[in-house]
């Protein structure tokens, strides 16, 4: 089982994020505690007056929402009474036993997970201290349920593998089709939480997967000068449609200041995964003469390819897309500037059209010809290494003499 703690400043965003999976099919309340209502009776208004009765006896502390979520790997699925043990008592273990919580139990992805929401603000307006919680009070939470529910430890690199997150993302905005705020807020959270990108232009890259696009406005605008950000689903044109949302209305507040916080860690987080896709590139590169052919071929290696084009339709950047791996790279970053990806296309069209009669092409004959090459280089080495007395760099005499031996002392 892994555990995720995040701490915000927006009850009502949490709560709204979990009611629309609910309202979509993909979540379901499971567990309401501390609530004089049934779970199944509640409404969205006394969820969160309950919440908002607590917040509002220390106005002081911001950071009044907790928001967690426990996952299990693929093939542990937990039956809703256990999830509802589960839940109750890891909330217990880390010191919200007595504090209201909701659990949902979401079905959006191949593995078992539940989300709890709750506050730390208590009764009497003190606040439980977050300070740690996760290192202090959630791994011996986390421990000590998996063995005693039987569950699959997640301690070390071998047994994380098995909680790997699942490559399928939030399904394409489609506008008119649901509301739309809660559309992008959706889609914008679980790209900007998950994805590993360092500018507005690789988010939009990945954006542009689910048919919604991050907008600065026009430059020089008021709104590009107050580094304002708006998100807008798009047609299928490409173009924004319907009412764009402010940034900041969004749970998590994905506005252009805090996304650029996330460049610079990001910039580290997606190091390990570079070769990765790099090696998927070389191999596509090495057998396609046309961008066509590169964009199946890595899309059969699950990879996307984005082109952005200037005004004039013209091939600006490509950037390449790892779902799996939540990350973006520019082609750049993997050693292809534009000139070098149309050079090895226009190479590879050059080779393939140029077989000789016999059904043997130049790649073949290229490659004796590289083989015969080494061979020399090799033989050429080997002979300056034995002649080395003769032709090669003058030694320090200290060095050719013989050692002489020390006699044992009788």
């Amino acid at each position: 089982m892994v555990a995720r703690i995040k701490i915000g400043r927006s009850i009502k965003g949490i709560l709204n994020y979990n009611e629309s999976k609910v309202r979509a099919g993909n979540a379901d309340l499971i567990l309401a505690s501390g609530f004089s209502t049934e779970a199944e009776d509640l409404t969205f208004s006394q969820k969160l007056r309950r919440f908002e009765k607590l917040i509002q006896r220390n106005d002081r502390i911001k950071t009044n929402a907790v928001h967690i979520s426990l996952n299990f790997p693929p093939g542990e699925h937990p039956d809703t009474e256990t999830l509802q043990k589960i839940a109750a008592d890891y909330m217990k273990r880390i010191g919200f036993g007595d504090q209201p919580y909701l659990v949902y139990q979401h079905k959006d992805a191949h593995h078992s997970h539940i989300h709890i929401v709750s506050t730390p603000i208590r009764a009497k307006g003190r606040a439980i201290n977050l300070h740690k919680i996760g290192k202090e009070k959630s791994e011996p939470a986390r421990k000590a349920i998996e063995q005693e529910y039987g569950l699959t430890p997640a301690d070390g690199r071998k047994s994380a593998k098995i909680f790997a997150r699942d490559p399928i993302g939030p399904e394409a905005a489609e506008y008119g089709k649901t509301e739309t705020k809660q559309t992008i807020s959706n889609i914008v959270r679980e790209v900007t939480e998950n994805y590993k990108f360092t500018s507005l232009e690789e988010l939009n890259a990945i954006l542009r997967q689910y048919n919604v696009t991050a907008y600065r406005g026009a430059v020089g605008s008021r709104q590009y000068v107050n580094r304002g950000l708006t998100y807008s689903i798009l047609d299928k044109g490409g173009y924004r449609i319907g009412v764009p949302i402010k940034a900041s209305s969004i749970y998590g507040k994905p506005t252009l200041n805090n996304l650029e916080k996330k460049f610079d860690r990001n910039r580290i987080k997606k190091i390990p995964y570079k070769k990765y896709v790099q090696g998927k590139l070389d191999a596509v590169i090495r057998r396609t003469s046309s961008f066509e052919g590169l964009i199946s071929g890595l899309q059969q290696k699950n990879i996307q390819c984005h082109f952005q084009r200037n005004d004039g339709g013209e091939i600006r950047s490509i950037y390449l897309i790892d779902p799996f791996n939540r990350t973006i790279y520019e082609a750049g970053e993997l050693g292809y500037s534009l000139e070098s990806l149309f050079s090895n296309l226009k190479y590879n069209a050059t080779t393939r059209d140029s077989k000789s009669p016999n059904g043997t092409d130049n790649d073949l004959k290229n490659a004796d010809n590289l083989e015969r090459f080494k061979i020399e280089i090799s033989l050429e080495i080997l002979k300056n290494l034995l002649s080395a007395d003769q032709g090669g760099p003058e030694l320090d005499p200290g060095f050719l003499k013989k050692k002489r031996k020390k006699r044992r002392k009788p």
